[in-house]
């Protein structure tokens, strides 16, 4: 099961890279995993020291704590006046309004890449299955792969 931290709870000592990274920035096994381009299932294998997580996302991994260790602490919610925390708050549901078509157009694009893969995928091997002769066969796939 995945751990959540919160974000008043920062990391601690026995964290991991990992965990620690997790913890300030308040993150999921999963949020932090797609961050790195890993599964959740790997992460939680390298936070548990099982495994090492792939060369990309561990550069990936410590350019995250590198800028995490060269900001300057955060400010504490109860340093912060009332009309600054409402302040925050409607620029976080602005930016949480602005996230949302993203999301759904990003969801879009995804789905729409991974069917040009699929037909990407299907033309070389139609076109490797198809006698060298048929000119017409060969067209025709190419205008479907387009």
């Amino acid at each position: 099961m995945a751990r959540h931290f919160s974000h008043q709870r920062g990391p601690s000592a026995s964290h991991t890279t990992e965990q620690a990274v997790r913890a300030q920035l308040g993150l999921t096994q999963q949020a932090l995993a797609q961050l790195l381009g890993v599964s959740r299932t790997a992460l939680a294998m390298a936070e548990n020291g099982r495994r090492d997580l792939p060369p990309a996302a561990s550069v990936r991994l410590l350019n995250l704590w590198q800028a995490l260790a060269a900001m300057p602490a955060p400010v504490p919610a109860a340093a912060l006046s009332p009309e600054q925390r409402e302040n925050l708050s409607i620029r976080l549901q602005a930016i949480q309004l602005e996230e949302y078509p993203l999301r759904q157009q990003l969801g879009r694009v995804q789905i729409r890449l991974s069917q040009a893969r699929l037909r990407q995928q299907a033309e070389s091997v139609l076109r490797a299955s198809l006698p060298a002769t048929e000119a017409l066969a060969h067209r025709k796939l190419g205008r479907l792969a387009e």
